[in-house]
């Protein structure tokens, strides 16, 4: 300690002697020191003479980490003249990051819209980043589910079924339990069952059904009083048919749905199976040959194309030696068949009974004539004064004939002489898309260019001839020839 009093005491003794060399007098050195970034030092109050001038010995104080709306610093302090310098880093600001809202359920969480800061953590509810939230104040807890119990009922031939369920207002999901937790995906619906042609031709008119059957060929291609645009639909395993119609009107719905013109011309191969919906109608005057009564199926999705049928090698032939074929040989048979409880004469007051009951009745039955010469005629030539005699009705003065002849009132005496409103015909022209000829043409030959008063000229076919009836009354039947082979020739 001496020692060091000592040497303190020299460089003092030392600094005042040059101080006084310098002046010429003694110095007056400050006791302050002067700094600048770099030094510190003493200056001469009188001559402005620099003493202990040295670099600063900083040495680190504090500091303070940057964030991103706070600036950052790091402190120093010279360890000889107490010189502070601050180093400062700028705040940074914050990166953000948007959540969007996430809508919940019944049984998840919701959430609304947030952002988080990917530098400090933070959360906040606007993308400035001003408004700081707390950590999970965005979540919307789920409500639980509301649900409602439906009873189940079976599917029928006329109605879809429904399983039993719960529905929930909420989630608008269906679940097999009250307590929502297993949930049916497949839908809570069940189909129609679907009907056999067979089956159909049971129900009642009114009844909308899913109906399944085979396309055996088209009933009519004309808009007369005729079911139109129909096709012959037949059950799979048995000779039941019924007419698959779209209606009377030339834009068909069924025509409209398969994409073809208002005349359905073979819309489908012969053994395409359909399951398709439909309406079982009851005719009229404006559907059907006269006023049978005659039941039917009407298209009714027409808003809809129509997609829901398969193709496949269905059982579209008929089984002429069946059971249910009825043979008519007679035209007394004929008289039966058609409900025409009468058929003696058409003079004066008496004429044909109509019984609309058995044509109805009869309506797409199979038939086998098999003395067709006699059931058109009750001789074997023509004689005009058989007024009773059944005739075919040629080409296309059919229409013309049926709408000047048929059409005259009662007791009217009209060209051909006959005193009633009716008289007797077969109308057949309807089958000639799928044979290629008329009734006519297969069983008279080339008619084209004969009037129907005129088939005296020509021979009553001798084979014997299957054909469909889809409707009649007390002046014409119509008879459909579905297959060229349906016409057989007689055996030598």
């Amino acid at each position: 300690m001496k020692k060091i009093k000592k040497s303190v005491f020299v460089l003092l003794f030392v600094f005042f002697v040059f101080a006084l060399s310098a002046c010429g007098k003694t110095h007056q050195v400050s006791k302050n020191w002067i700094v600048d970034a770099e030094y510190h030092w003493h200056t001469c109050s009188d001559c402005d003479e620099i003493f202990d001038k040295g670099a600063h010995d900083m040495q680190f104080v504090d500091s303070k980490e940057v964030s991103c709306v706070e600036d950052g610093y790091e402190t120093y302090k010279c360890s000889v003249c107490g010189y502070m310098k601050k180093d400062t880093t700028p705040a940074t600001g914050h990166s953000l990051e948007k959540h969007n809202a996430v809508s919940g359920d019944c049984v998840t969480d919701g959430s609304s819209e947030y952002y988080s800061c990917n530098k400090c953590g933070k959360f906040f509810s606007d993308v400035e980043g001003e408004h700081e939230i707390s950590e999970n104040s965005w979540i919307i807890p789920c409500t639980g589910h509301t649900v409602t119990h439906v009873e189940g009922k079976a599917a029928t031939k006329t109605e879809a079924g429904l399983k039993e369920h719960y529905y929930c207002e909420v989630c608008k999901k269906y679940y097999a339990d009250a307590e929502g937790t297993n949930e049916i995906t497949d839908g809570v619906h069940i189909n129609q069952l679907v009907s056999s042609v067979a089956e159909a031709k049971t129900m009642p008119v009114g009844s909308q059904l899913i109906v399944r059957g085979v396309v055996a060929g088209v009933t009519t291609t004309r808009s007369s009083i005729n079911i139109v645009n129909a096709i012959t639909f037949k059950d799979e395993f048995s000779n039941v048919s019924m007419a698959l119609s779209g209606g009377k009107s030339g834009a068909s719905a069924l025509a409209t749905a398969m994409g073809t013109s208002s005349n359905i011309l073979m819309p489908f191969e012969k053994g395409t199976i359909l399951e398709i919906p439909v309406t079982v109608t009851k005719t009229n005057l404006d559907y059907a040959c006269g006023s049978a009564g005659i039941i039917y199926l009407l298209y009714s999705d027409g808003e809809e194309e129509l997609i829901s049928y398969v193709k496949g090698e269905g059982n579209y032939q008929y089984d002429l030696n069946a059971e249910d074929v009825v043979d008519i040989s007679t035209q007394e048979d004929f008289f039966k068949f058609l409900g025409l409880l009468n058929g003696s004469n058409v003079y004066g007051s008496e004429g044909f009974e109509y019984n609309y009951e058995v044509a109805g009745a009869n309506a797409y039955k199979l038939v086998r004539m098999t003395n067709l010469r006699c059931i058109l005629g009750s001789t074997s030539s023509y004689d005009e004064t058989q007024k009773h005699s059944w005739r075919p009705c040629f080409s296309e003065s059919c229409t013309t004939w049926a709408s000047t002849t048929i059409s005259n009132s009662a007791n009217a005496t009209n060209h051909i002489g006959a005193r009633q409103s009716f008289y007797p015909t077969f109308y057949n022209y309807n089958t000639y898309v799928n044979t290629g000829m008329t009734f006519s043409e297969l069983l008279f030959g080339d008619t084209s260019d004969v009037e129907a008063r005129q088939w005296k000229n020509h021979l009553v076919y001798e084979g014997t001839v299957y054909a469909m009836f889809i409707g009649g009354s007390d002046y014409y039947a119509q008879f459909v020839i579905l297959d060229t082979d349906w016409v057989i020739p007689p055996v030598e």
